[in-house]
């Protein structure tokens, strides 16, 4: 018994020995970011031009693509793999379709007053319902997501948060059954991401739509979940949630 006991023991001291010996990989700093930290990280947004966007209107992008807000790039549609929902309150004035929003709440419960959401409303609006319709305070759902382009995933493994508000919320809520339907996690699809036109009270207007297109290999699960766990809990801000564009569709 006693040498037995020698044996897994001697079996276990070879195996701590074994593991120490296994050089630790350490990835090289890259010059000029030793300053770089967590703080100085953005997620960039999928933006969906509007007859009012900036870019239309002055530099003769077409309406209805989807811009990158921060490279500036443009697509008609666009492959993605979503790595999980982040949901946020903010409420534009109807009056002035090119201001600011009147207030924001970034974990959709409480603005940055301190007022909870649909019971302090600041501006009475949050209990202005029509029917099944939300409040003027938009939810705005956001799926930061990895991009693809010519189907796969591009080298710096650029991603950016698609942000659906009040005239998207259709296309949120595929994408939240979808996921539902198959009891996995979102990064294990790949979805595709268009846009259409849609008539409304003051006008027509583009909308966000998206569909399943695969399943993702798993390559590209193993990276997208890398990516989930390295910022999950982390004050990651978002570089936009949603702009003066976005503030149609309202009676």
């Amino acid at each position: 018994m006693g040498k037995e006991e020698d044996g897994l023991g001697e079996i276990l001291e070879k195996k701590k020995k074994d593991k120490s010996e296994v050089p630790v990989e350490r990835r090289e700093v890259i010059p000029g970011t030793e300053e770089e930290s967590i703080e100085d990280q953005v997620i960039p947004r999928l933006r969906l031009l509007q007859s009012v966007s900036t870019e239309v209107e002055e530099k003769g992008s077409e309406v209805g693509k989807i811009r990158h807000s921060l490279s500036g790039e443009e697509w008609d549609k666009l492959q993605i793999i979503p790595l999980f929902i982040r949901k946020c309150r903010i409420c534009f004035d109807a009056e002035n379709i090119k201001g600011a929003p009147k207030c924001f709440a970034p974990d959709a419960k409480k603005n940055r007053s301190g007022q909870i959401c649909l019971e302090e409303c600041p501006f009475d609006e949050a209990w202005n319902w029509k029917e099944k319709e939300p409040p003027q305070c938009d939810l705005v759902r956001s799926f930061p997501s990895l991009i693809l382009k010519d189907k796969k995933l591009t080298k710096g493994m650029d991603f950016a948060a698609m942000n659906f508000v009040k005239s998207s919320t259709p296309a949120a809520t595929t994408l939240i059954y979808l996921r539902q339907k198959s009891g996995e996690p979102y990064w294990n699809y790949v979805y595709e991401l268009t846009t259409q036109p849609k008539k409304f009270p003051k006008g027509m207007a583009y909308i966000f739509d998206i569909r399943q297109i695969r399943e993702t290999t798993k390559e590209e699960r193993e990276i997208a979940r890398g990516i989930y766990f390295s910022i999950k809990g982390k004050p990651v801000r978002e570089e936009e949630v949603a702009s003066s564009e976005d503030n149609f569709g309202k009676d």
